[in-house]
């Protein structure tokens, strides 16, 4: 009789189970992780976007920032969510492919925790010089470098930041030997970039601008293989000297790995329809963004192409993971 009992409840559950799992997404508010202090691009990123999927979804979408630990904090955070697509991430390059190579010990895998949804922008950078520096071009700034080794510094946001591996991919592609100056973010660096006591640095667009129309600093190449339509007239550091030279800082969405990819989906979809949008293509182009897009399988192959990319570069310069 208990077996009967027994077999009559297990029965009920399998019935039971479809109709009390098949919720609809979203079922609640959403999370957005940002793993820096607000005001950033990355936070401005999250915030456009969650402003406006929130209608698409219709549920609320509140942004938060967990900053610390060069972002691994926020990371932890996301990779050990429940994977049911009501908390996910905006994350770039350094978390998604470069922070794993420079840390022994991260409570979390970026290849194996996280599903990429899709890519939100690329945010080209600047090469800058002070004004005062004896150079108008790429060019004229190698042949500097290569009459003084090691005596033109460059300052950047730390050790392993998509700008420092930026500088040292450009000193190994010219064969040039430069000195790294590590700031803690760009408001410190900028007023030392001007007075000169830092010979050049890569920035972002939206910072460096300013500068540069102001006539405080000069901008000598952009780091993306093409011309940005941010500065079209600025040549490519690629077509300035170091042809096979490429950099890029980017971000995108992500969410916990075992996310049903019908939620990866739903988001990608929605995400992709507000981005290629005239009204944020104009809002991400403000904060020196250019809006990208796609699916989630070209995002995985962008985070995996940057991973070898500066992994390599890692490996040459010698950095051990601490």
């Amino acid at each position: 009789m208990r077996g009967l009992i027994d077999a009559a409840v297990l029965i009920g559950v399998l019935v039971c189970a479809p109709v009390t799992s098949a919720q609809p997404y979203p079922s609640r508010n959403l999370r957005v992780i940002v793993g820096l202090s607000p005001g950033g691009s990355m936070d401005v990123t999250a915030r456009l976007v969650a402003d406006k999927l929130k209608d698409a979804l219709g549920q609320q979408i509140i942004v938060e920032n967990r900053p610390g630990a060069n972002g691994v904090i926020a990371s932890e955070l996301v990779a050990k969510s429940p994977p049911d697509g009501h908390t996910l991430m905006v994350a770039g390059g350094g978390t998604l492919a470069i922070r794993q190579k420079l840390e022994l010990k991260l409570p979390y895998d970026a290849e194996r925790d996280f599903a990429p949804i899709i890519q939100v922008v690329n945010l080209p950078l600047l090469l800058v010089v002070p004004v005062a520096l004896p150079v108008r071009s790429m060019k004229d700034l190698f042949a500097l470098a290569r009459q003084r080794p090691g005596e033109l510094n460059y300052s950047s946001s730390g050790l392993g930041s998509t700008t420092h591996l930026s500088a040292e991919m450009l000193a190994t592609q010219a064969g040039v030997k430069l000195t790294h100056v590590p700031y803690k973010g760009s408001s410190q660096m900028i007023p030392d970039l001007i007075a000169g006591q830092i010979s050049l640095a890569f920035d972002q667009i939206t910072t460096a601008k300013t500068h540069v129309a102001a006539g405080k600093l000069r901008a000598l190449g952009i780091s993306t293989a093409q011309r940005s339509a941010l500065m079209p007239g600025l040549p490519t550091i690629a077509e300035s000297g170091a042809p096979k030279y490429e950099s890029i800082s980017w971000n995108g969405f992500i969410a916990p790995s075992a996310t049903p990819r019908a939620v990866i989906d739903r988001l990608q979809q929605e995400i992709n329809k507000l981005i290629k949008s005239p009204d944020m293509t104009e809002r991400l182009a403000a904060i020196g963004g250019e809006a990208v897009g796609g699916t989630p399988e070209q995002f995985n192959a962008l985070i995996k192409a940057e991973r070898v990319r500066w992994g390599r570069l890692i490996d040459q310069l010698g950095i051990k993971p601490q």
